[in-house]
Formats: C-alpha cells, sequence, structure tokens
C-alpha cells in the first residue's frame, strides 16, 4: 500500500496515545516522526528534510513538554517549513484552541474522538493545504503572465521614446 502522507506527531503520550500512531500507520499513512517537544520535533525537521520523506503534516499536540509550545513550534514549521498543523488537544485543553487561532492551523481535533475522525480531519487537512499551494502557484503563474504581457505590449524601446 502506498502511504497517503507522511506525518509527524509532535504531543506527549496522554493527549495522543502509541495506538492511535499505529492506527494512523495501519490506515495507510507514515510516521515521519513522533516528538513530545517542541524543541525535539524542530531538531528533528533538518534529519527528515535530508530523507526523500517530506512531511506532509503535522499533529500537534496544543500544550507541550518544553521550553517551546504547541503553538510555538506550529507556527514554525507553517513558516519556515510550509507544514500544515492539524492541533490535537484533550478537553480540558480546549480554551487553549481559540488562542491557537493566530496560528492559522488547518484544524483541530479533541481527544479522545474516535479514529475515524482523526483520519477524516488528517484528509481534510490535506486537502486544504494541497488546495492553498495550488492557488499560490496559479497566482504565481498569474504575476508572471501579468509581466510578460506587459514587456511584449509595451517595448522597451517604446517606453524610452
Amino acid at each position: 500500500m502506498q502511504a497517503k502522507a507522511n506525518i509527524l506527531i509532535v504531543a506527549d503520550e496522554s493527549i495522543f496515545p502509541l495506538a492511535t500512531s499505529d492506527y494512523l500507520s495501519s490506515y495507510g499513512y507514515t510516521i515521519v516522526g513522533t516528538s513530545n517537544s517542541g524543541e525535539s520535533a524542530l531538531n528533528h525537521i533538518p534529519n527528515l528534510l535530508k530523507t526523500p520523506l517530506q512531511t506532509d503534516l503535522a499533529l500537534i499536540g496544543v500544550q507541550l513538554n518544553g521550553r517551546i509550545s504547541g503553538l510555538q513550534t506550529a507556527e514554525l514549521l507553517r513558516q519556515h517549513f510550509n507544514i500544515p498543523v492539524l492541533y490535537v488537544s484533550d478537553r480540558d485543553r480546549v480554551k487553549l484552541l481559540e488562542a491557537a487561532q493566530i496560528t492559522e492551523p488547518y484544524s483541530y481535533v479533541v481527544t479522545p474522538c474516535p479514529l475515524e475522525d482523526l483520519c477524516i480531519a488528517v484528509e481534510v487537512t490535506l486537502h486544504k493545504h494541497r488546495t492553498e499551494q495550488k492557488l499560490q502557484n496559479m497566482e504565481s503563474e498569474l504575476i508572471d503572465l501579468r509581466s510578460q504581457f506587459i514587456f511584449h505590449c509595451f517595448p522597451m524601446n517604446f517606453a524610452l521614446h
């Protein structure tokens, strides 16, 4: 079975049990790394960049062990590596998800939840990210075409006279 997506998991065991990682793997996803702290996850990224496995999605706990919060980790992954984030939080931390909106998450899941719901959230997140990537590419192409159009319609020698 070909992997559907490569997922980095950054959450502690109480929020995201190991069995959930196994379930995602059995559903066709490749788990490229697991971590319970933002520092560890961010240190793991350079190693992932050296492999053919691209990280397609990060599942991140809102609160993590260590000095870097889940929100900070998500923002760094999004800004520097263009990795979409799906937040995972238990019911006690739902208020933190409101603060998470500034990091532009694609979605979030409150645990415990049915594993099928997690897979649906993963698929929605991946689809939304791919759609945004296509839109950005189309915008870039449009800007290039506009520049070419202006250049062809108004050659430099015409502009100088």
